[in-house]
């Protein structure tokens, strides 16, 4: 059997809390008769999420004041 999904397929959408058995869960699935495919997907991080990532590696611009912040973005 081909692994493909049409519009007449039924799926079944699992959320879990540690990634760490996705693996054994995978596995456990393929097992089972009638599943054709399996697919993971990890949630997308927010702005801010990856904003505080950002910071705590140190990846960010300080200037002065708001006058040397305007005159960089405005290329004065």
């Amino acid at each position: 059997m081909a692994n493909t999904t049409t519009l007449s397929s039924q799926q079944l959408i699992v959320t879990v809390e540690d990634a760490s058995i996705i693996n054994e869960l995978k596995r456990a699935i393929k097992m089972m008769r009638g599943v054709s495919k399996i697919s993971v997907r990890k949630p997308k991080k927010t702005e801010i999420e990856l904003a505080r990532e950002e910071a705590q590696t140190g990846k960010v611009t300080k200037w002065e004041n708001v006058d040397d912040l305007f005159n960089e973005i405005l290329g004065e």
